[in-house]
This record gives C-alpha cells, sequence and structure tokens, in this order.
C-alpha cells in the first residue's frame, strides 16, 4: 500500500537546529557588519587619520578613509557611519491620512475568445463532440 505523504529531502530541521538562521542574514554578513562598525568606532576616536603603511589592514584603511569622507562633508559616507554606529532610523508605513495601509485585489476573468460564429472557442469545441455523440448543440445564452 502507498501513502499518500512524500519522503522528506535531507534531513529535517528540530528545534534548536544550528542550520536555522532566525535572523535571515547570512553570518558573514554579520561579521562584516560587526567589524566594520568596531573599526570605524576606532578610527572616530583618533585624532587625525593615520597614513597607510604595510601594517595597517584594507579594512582598517577602509573605515579610515570613510571616516575622512563624512568628516569633509560627504552625505553619503556620513549615513553609512551613523547608520553602523547608531543603527537605522526606523520608517512608518501609513496609509491614507494616516491610517493604515490597505491593500485592494482585483482579479479579472479573461474574456472568451468569440470565432466568426459568435460563440467562444470552447463552446464549439463542446458543440462538435456533442454532434459526434448524436446529442443536439446547446443554445446560446441570453
Amino acid at each position: 500500500m502507498v501513502s499518500g505523504k512524500k519522503k522528506p529531502r535531507g534531513r529535517p530541521f528540530t528545534k534548536g537546529d544550528a542550520r536555522i538562521n532566525r535572523a535571515g542574514v547570512p553570518a558573514d554578513a554579520v561579521e562584516f557588519s560587526k567589524r566594520l562598525r568596531e573599526s570605524l568606532a576606532r578610527e572616530l576616536g583618533k585624532p587625525y587619520p593615520e597614513e597607510p603603511s604595510g601594517q595597517v589592514s584594507n579594512f582598517q584603511q577602509l573605515s579610515a578613509r570613510l571616516v575622512q569622507l563624512a568628516v569633509s562633508g560627504s552625505r553619503e559616507a556620513l549615513q553609512i557611519v551613523l547608520e553602523r554606529l547608531a543603527g537605522r532610523v526606523p520608517q512608518t508605513v501609513t496609509g491614507a491620512e494616516g491610517g493604515p495601509v490597505q491593500v485592494q485585489y482585483v482579479i479579472e476573468a479573461p474574456r472568451p475568445f468569440h470565432s466568426a460564429q459568435g460563440k467562444p472557442k470552447h463552446e464549439q469545441a463542446s458543440d462538435s463532440a456533442r454532434a459526434r455523440r448524436g446529442l443536439p448543440a446547446i443554445p446560446p445564452a441570453g
């Protein structure tokens, strides 16, 4: 006897499984963001930017340049620095006049394709099938 259930592929998730990513963000992206935040905080604490040397990593050079741009007036760089250090400002989404957002779905049925005989194609097909069986055609509605 064959059951209606399909066998699951792979290993199914169980409660507390380490493979479940609750935040929905890849671990590499979280680590990158954390390192950038820490490096930006260090760079902001320095009175003058260091000259890049062989002992300074690319990551430190990137954050030093980002801070330089922010201090010199680049709005984009300033936004990146502030968002990394303080987090993004939450934005509310509201509908008309500050009310809730309303969503309306409109589904329209396609109109049947009419042939030269004035009947939709699906009715012509059923008429020809009825005629083959010796049954009378269905009269048009209306």
